[in-house]
């Protein structure tokens, strides 16, 4: 009964970071818009958060494991991405260098915080460790609510004031988190050294598996970079009524894979739902390059529910394999820095370069073409052989 009241009061912890969440990261993008940023100079902002996020990911990974706390540096990250959030919107002048830095903290918090809550459920039992899939749906509710309420704060006031809602929303977070039991670290190696993590890149297995999803998660991060860019060409005026749309509709199709996420990789197996996920890619790419209006790409977005969901579940279970006891954090989050930070930092680069040079429908053209490469590693991964600890 213990662990059931410790994984309840995770889904609340998720689902109120999550709806906090949507408040600097929801629309980042078109508040860069209005401001006058090409695509090439959005794509390098959204890119050096990324990298922010992949540098920052390793050494929070570390800390965590090193200090044998995940909580506390969940709340440090918090207060930063606060701060951050704050000043970024309040710069409403096209200053490129000052969005650069401040944006840059922006969405490498956000990617940072991400990982590290992954991290917290999967570390603090059991019983949430193997209902992760619910506690991240969780997270996901809460980011249904906050699209709603980060367009409605900025049609009813300004960009301005979203830096005051996420105060209120770092409070509530802090109120909610603060009874909730920190993740439980192995007392195997009682310093951890950071030379303990060449262990993980010793393992060929693990480098292959990081690679696939580096390879997803750009796939993921450069179909969805473009399609909002293909709604700021389609809707214009209304650019920011759709996108929030296009996020919470996603999250609503995701629920039911995140809730069955334990379920189906029992029945079928990490490997077959990670193959699933990369040809749905490929399908929502294609339909996103074929959409001619607006509503077209929020509508794709109900393929959500066979990619992201489905993705985020089976790189979690499959690093998990792949990593000894004692370098839980750092693994995982290794992995997270490099797949999805790592991925984040190249798709908006490769992405707003690739709009400038020829446009939108040829660039997700070349993403369907990309998802092939993913696919054909999976087959080498399931013919290696796996390392014991």
């Amino acid at each position: 009964m213990q662990n059931k009241k410790s994984m309840f009061r995770m889904m609340a912890v998720f689902f109120i970071y999550y709806l906090g969440f949507a408040t600097p990261y929801v629309l980042m993008i078109p508040y860069l818009q209005q401001i006058g940023y090409s695509g090439s100079e959005q794509g390098i902002i959204i890119a050096t958060g990324s990298l922010i996020g992949m540098i920052g990911q390793m050494i929070f990974g570390y800390l965590c494991d090193k200090y044998r706390s995940v909580k506390k540096f969940v709340y440090l990250g918090t207060v930063i991405l606060l701060v951050s959030t704050w000043v970024f919107y309040f710069i409403s002048t096209k200053q490129f260098f000052l969005h650069l830095a401040i944006g840059g903290f922006v969405q490498g918090l956000f990617l940072i915080l991400c990982g590290t809550l992954d991290s917290w459920a999967l570390e603090v039992d059991e019983t949430s460790r193997e209902n992760y899939g619910s506690i991240r749906a969780f997270g996901a509710l809460g980011w249904i609510v906050g699209g709603p309420i980060v367009a409605y704060i900025v049609s009813r006031f300004d960009y301005s004031y979203l830096g005051y809602a996420y105060l209120v929303m770092t409070i509530l977070a802090f109120a909610i988190s603060y009874g909730v039991q920190d993740a439980q670290k192995s007392e195997q190696h009682q310093e951890l050294k950071l030379s303990d993590v060449s262990v993980l890149l010793k393992n060929k297995r693990y480098v292959v598996l990081v690679l696939i999803f580096f390879l997803a998660f750009f796939i993921l991060q450069a179909e969805g970079f473009l399609a909002v860019q293909k709604i700021g060409i389609l809707a214009s005026e209304q650019k920011e009524t759709f996108i929030s749309m296009k996020s919470s509709f996603q999250a609503i199709f995701e629920l039911p894979f995140f809730f069955l996420g334990g379920y189906l990789i029992k029945r079928y197996g990490s490997l077959k739902l990670l193959m699933v996920a990369l040809f749905a890619y490929m399908l929502r790419a294609s339909l996103s390059m074929m959409s001619t209006e607006a509503i077209h790409i929020v509508y794709v977005s109900a393929l959500q529910m066979l990619t992201y969901p489905l993705l985020t579940i089976t790189s979690k279970e499959m690093v998990e394999q792949e990593i000894p006891d004692y370098l839980r954090s750092t693994g995982q989050q290794f992995a997270f820095s490099v797949y999805n930070c790592g991925a984040a930092f190249l798709a908006p680069l490769v992405g707003g370069i690739m709009m400038d040079v020829t446009n939108v429908n040829q660039s997700l053209l070349m993403i369907v073409f990309i998802c092939i490469l993913p696919i054909l590693l999976c087959f080498v991964y399931r013919k290696m052989k796996r390392v014991t600890y």
